[in-house]
Parts: structure tokens; C-alpha cells; sequence
């Protein structure tokens, strides 16, 4: 069953919210340094993404009223928060502990707990 459509004020502030995130990475490139078109830095390819971020979630702000495939936030939406929750779990310990363990017991929790499998 499809969640209700959420509307357009919805749109245009979670496309916000992607601008400042772009925002954010255009600014942590350049302390990485961006370097030059024959000599790339390590932030050349994080502006790039961040400026393609920017650029797209600007045109989703101030076309927001022509969309209505959007889903509202309802409470099946936490899931989301949870996965990301444990993926940052997952990489957090897959460094001390090793990739099997964590991937099992990732694979386990998505599929029981978030996939009802």
C-alpha cells in the first residue's frame, strides 16, 4: 500500500535540507584540498557531488508545487532511520571486529526486523 503524497512545502523542505547538505560538502572539499584539473586533490570529486547537490536540490525547491510523488512521513518511515542507523553501526565496529560477524548480524536485523522476512 503506497503512503499518502505529501505536498509540496514537504517537497521543497527536504530539498532544502539536500542543498545545505551539498552545501556542507563543497565546504569540507575545499579543506581537503580540490587541486587542479591536470593535478586533482582529494576534494575535487566531493565539490563535484556537492555542487551537483546544490544545483539539482535548488531546481527541486523552486519547482516543489509541480510534484506530487513525494510520500508523506508516516510511521513505516522510521525504518529508513533505523537502516541508517544500523549501517552506521555496521561501520563503525567492521574495523575492529572484521566484516563477517557485522555483515551477518546486519543482513539478520534488516531482513527479520526491517524486511518482515
Amino acid at each position: 500500500e503506497k503512503p499518502p503524497a505529501a505536498g509540496p512545502l514537504s517537497t521543497a523542505a527536504a530539498a532544502a535540507v539536500v542543498v545545505l547538505l551539498g552545501a556542507a560538502v563543497m565546504v569540507a572539499s575545499f579543506r581537503l584540498g580540490v587541486g587542479s584539473v591536470q593535478q586533482p586533490g582529494a576534494g575535487l570529486w566531493p565539490l563535484m557531488i556537492g555542487a551537483f547537490l546544490v544545483v539539482s536540490s535548488t531546481v527541486l525547491v523552486l519547482t516543489a508545487r509541480r510534484f506530487d510523488d513525494a510520500e508523506r512521513f508516516v510511521s513505516s518511515s522510521w525504518l529508513v532511520l533505523v537502516g541508517l542507523g544500523t549501517m552506521v553501526l555496521f561501520a563503525l565496529v567492521v574495523g575492529t571486529i572484521g566484516f563477517e560477524i557485522p555483515g551477518a548480524v546486519l543482513a539478520f536485523v534488516w531482513l527479520r526486523f526491517l524486511g518482515k522476512e
